[in-house]
């Protein structure tokens, strides 16, 4: 009889951590359903619980002296910033982390004479520092094939506007599970693989 209840209790036991293992797991694989936020120079969109939120996007004044991207750990001090990017919903399509300006005009290439004003070319490396609370990535750049997107653009004072070429170099907290940094390049933990960004020295 006391044998019987010993392995009803174990039993309870089994199926009381499966069940916390998969609540866990589901927490943790939340979509970005919720609002849209700025913060600083960074948009946000949390979950719909308010308790988990993505960075979408950091926008760039052109300075050269401005080129450290610090994803936050937190927003308000209670939102946890788990990712640079993700899933918006079933049937939503991913958002990506990217850098943006306030200038809207499109890349066509490096002919001067595509375009309706006088434009030049250049390179920015930009520092992109990960919290240790990030535990998902989907940066634009990794995830498509043409240059067209790894170039943005900023309006000079004088009406002309540079295109520059985006490198990343890379920088992730200590206290990261998920990821780190070697050489200025992000890996997986997991499986110390490589996570493919425009690198300068690539």
């Amino acid at each position: 009889m006391n044998q019987n209840r010993v392995h009803n209790c174990v039993r309870r036991m089994g199926l009381l951590m499966l069940l916390c293992a998969v609540m866990g797991l589901l927490a943790s694989c939340h979509d970005y359903d919720g609002d849209t936020v700025e913060s600083g120079k960074f948009t946000l969109r949390t979950n719909e619980q308010n308790t988990y939120a993505t960075v979408l996007s950091w926008n760039w004044s052109g300075d050269p002296n401005d080129v450290v991207i610090d994803i936050p750990d937190t927003y308000n001090d209670s939102i946890v910033i788990d990712a640079m990017g993700g899933p918006t919903g079933s049937n939503a399509p991913l958002l990506h982390f990217r850098v943006v300006t306030d200038c809207d005009v499109k890349y066509k290439g490096d002919d001067p004479e595509a375009y309706d004003m006088e434009v030049s070319f250049d390179e920015v490396v930009f520092t992109l520092k990960i919290g240790k609370n990030i535990e998902r990535q989907y940066i634009f750049y990794a995830n498509v094939s043409s240059d067209v997107y790894d170039y943005i653009a900023i309006e000079n004072d004088d009406g002309s506007v540079t295109f520059y070429k985006v490198y990343f170099e890379v920088e992730v907290s200590k206290d990261n599970e998920k990821f780190y940094s070697k050489n200025g390049k992000l890996y997986a933990v997991k499986n110390d693989e490589l996570i493919k960004l425009p690198y300068l020295e690539d």
